[in-house]
Formats: structure tokens, C-alpha cells, sequence
């Protein structure tokens, strides 16, 4: 990131146990976005994510993804991710993940 460009935004839109998110998961958002979501994974109605205006993707932010998935899983928490943005489907096929197994709800 040059020193001209804006950090990405963080904005999100949340309701009950939704969360809508158009910022970019990378590295410069990992960190903001994860206590985030395992608050949300914490509280009584699990975390369901719309993805579908992620505009890029690299390691951190698919790692993000699983790290939060395998938390729902281990708290015994709902998990689901209903919309993938291209950017993140493309970052996921080129490390090998399964867009729909990622994706796929835990109950």
C-alpha cells in the first residue's frame, strides 16, 4: 500500500445474526474484521455472512474465513456464508479451497 492510498473501508451493515460485508479481506483488514466476527459467532444466533461485495481477497482474508468457520464449528455456533463475491470464489480456487464446501452451513 503507498502512503497515498486510503486504508480500506471497514463499513458493514449487520442485523440479528447477519452481517454484510463490502470491504476488501486482506491483510490490512484481518485484524480489524476478526474480533468482529467472533463476537458475533459468540452470540446466541451464530454469524451468516453475505460476501458478496468483497472486492479482493488474499491469504489472510481466506484464512480469516476459515479461522472463523472452525470457531463456529468448535462453539457449536450457526455458520453460514450466503453470497461469494468473484474476487473471493477466484482467491479460493487458486489455493485449492472448495468455494461451496466454505460455504457450506454449519448448523
Amino acid at each position: 500500500m503507498s502512503d497515498d492510498t486510503p486504508p480500506p473501508s471497514t463499513e458493514c451493515t449487520t442485523t440479528t445474526a447477519s452481517w454484510s460485508i463490502e470491504t476488501p479481506l486482506t491483510i490490512y483488514t484481518a485484524g480489524i474484521l476478526q474480533p468482529l466476527m467472533l463476537d458475533r459467532i459468540a452470540g446466541p444466533d451464530g454469524l451468516v455472512m453475505d460476501l458478496h461485495g468483497v472486492e479482493s481477497c488474499d491469504a489472510a482474508g481466506l484464512q480469516l474465513l476459515c479461522a472463523a468457520r472452525k470457531s463456529a464449528l468448535i462453539a457449536g455456533r450457526h455458520f453460514q456464508i450466503t453470497a461469494l463475491s468473484p474476487a473471493l470464489v477466484a482467491a479460493m480456487e487458486d489455493i485449492g479451497l472448495d468455494p461451496v464446501e466454505l460455504a457450506e452451513s454449519i448448523p
